[in-house]
């Protein structure tokens, strides 16, 4: 029998919502240029993210499910990091805190979403210290970086 303590359950029931929560909002304000870069009616100037949009473009994947795996990556990225830092009390108030004000900011923004992920999971890299964690700390940062090259 598998034993689930109630902040685990309430941390996935705020997790799924998040999700659902993102997948239904497509009256926010650059929806549409995203939408269109991802048709590759516009050009992205943001090399990585060109890239990668125009890969799922090309295999027939619908934007609002790139959009969706996009937005899961980068949560995912966020839970790692948090999970290794609280306890699951605090997991169920962060997921809170964390809808109520940043989330419906950052999934406006595609790209600065993923890059703010990018980096509070590579952060805890240079608090463990060591080079072979800074290391992988930069080597994240800088894969990021790409996403704003011009």
């Amino acid at each position: 029998m598998i034993k689930m303590s109630i902040y685990k359950i309430l941390e996935f029931v705020i997790f799924l919502i998040l999700l659902i929560l993102a997948g239904i909002m497509s009256d926010i304000p650059d929806f549409e240029s995203y939408q269109n870069i991802y048709m590759q009616i516009y050009k992205s100037h943001d090399f990585l993210f060109d890239i990668i949009s125009g890969f799922f473009y090309e295999i027939g994947l619908p934007f609002v499910w790139f959009r969706f795996f996009w937005l899961l990556i980068g949560m995912l990225l966020i839970r790692h990091t948090m999970k290794k830092y609280l306890g699951p009390r605090w997991q169920v108030l962060f997921w809170i805190c964390f809808l109520l004000f940043p989330y419906f900011i950052e999934i406006i923004q595609m790209r600065n979403f993923m890059v703010m992920c990018i980096l509070t999971y590579s952060l805890p890299f240079l608090w463990t210290g060591g080079m072979k964690n800074t290391n992988k700390c930069a080597i994240l940062i800088f894969f990021w970086l790409v996403v704003y090259i011009k």
